[in-house]
């Protein structure tokens, strides 16, 4: 849900439709989850922090957001009209 929010609400900021696909958990090193992708073809890596308290629960860990060759630029050139 926290995901989908996040890219519907980018997609509305943008006025952009955004494709994206069910998310993944990992536990793993950067570095191997780096490696996992590579190896699908050419990426662009967004990294977010994240602290996530759930009633009690308190999760923090990395969210890491990965898009095809080309769609980064397109993401930051959409930004870049906005301001």
């Amino acid at each position: 849900m926290i995901i989908n929010s996040l890219m519907g609400s980018i997609a509305n900021v943008l006025k952009e439709t955004v494709n994206y696909s069910l998310p993944e958990y990992k536990e793993s090193t950067f570095q191997n989850i780096l490696e996992d992708k590579s190896e699908e073809g050419e990426t662009s890596i967004c990294i977010a922090n994240t602290t996530m308290k759930i009633q009690e629960l308190e999760i923090n860990g990395n969210l890491i957001i990965i898009f095809k060759v080309g769609h980064l630029k397109k993401l930051l050139d959409s930004i870049d009209k906005l301001l």
